[in-house]
């Protein structure tokens, strides 16, 4: 009776929590975060907010309040990072755990220095299937698409045309990076953006390990690079 008496109260704030990045404040890994948001310009007043951890990924669509202000309870000891989108997508706010305190990362839409050269990796895609970059580059050009961290949105039909326009005739293959736990979702986007190419989720951190070494960690928008046969990078405008 003890032991039930003392798994009680943790049973209960587990059944309560209404979103899976809040935690009960008695274990004592939340830190809360309250951030004022601008008037947005959208038609749908909802914040994505993309929490990322050594070993766990989330992805939530909160509704904003009326006044703009908005508070979050992560876990910490699962997540070190919040990317905060709104706008549409257009907007992004990036928020990093240093010394027990969320700092916001101000120059969260602005590159790092990018590779000249490609940077290999071997992962498994949303199709099951193991892939080695290096593999796919040498089998004709590439074209490396990291996806909108937040909306997910990767390279609109007129520009994938045009880059198809300028190399021979299906010689072009797309690879997606998508910084989406779920493959599922993943699969999802690429019919929902009628996408036809290799795509990867960040399920066992391939995404979010590739944006890093990209030089693409504080960047909102959606990064592609062109890999040629000598695996030198275009980065595309």
């Amino acid at each position: 009776m003890k032991r039930k008496h003392l798994l009680s109260p943790i049973l209960l704030c587990i059944l309560t929590l209404g979103w899976p990045l809040y935690s009960c404040r008695e274990v004592g890994r939340v830190l809360p975060l309250e951030v004022s948001l601008d008037v947005l310009e959208s038609d749908e007043p909802v914040v994505s907010v993309v929490s990322l951890g050594p070993e766990h990924r989330r992805t939530d669509s909160l509704p904003l309040p009326a006044e703009g202000r908005l508070t979050l309870s992560p876990d910490t000891t699962l997540y070190k990072e919040l990317l905060l989108g709104y706008d549409e997508g257009r907007r992004l706010r990036r928020f990093v755990l240093r010394d027990r305190s969320w700092v916001e990362d101000l120059e969260a839409d602005s590159l790092l220095p990018m590779p000249k050269k490609m940077i290999n990796f071997n992962a498994v895609d949303v199709e099951g299937k193991h892939r080695i970059l290096s593999d796919l580059s040498e089998a004709g050009p590439t074209v490396l698409v990291f996806a909108h961290p937040v909306s997910r949105q990767t390279l609109d039909s007129l520009r994938r045309d045009s880059l198809v326009r300028a190399y021979p005739q299906d010689s072009l293959r797309f690879v997606y990076m998508m910084l989406e736990v779920s493959s599922s979702v993943v699969r999802d986007e690429l019919r929902r953006q009628r996408l036809k190419g290799i795509a990867f989720s960040d399920t066992l951190g391939i995404v979010s390990r590739m944006r890093a070494a990209y030089g693409l960690e504080r960047s909102a928008r959606v990064e592609a690079f062109v890999i040629d046969s000598l695996t030198q990078l275009h980065h595309l405008p």
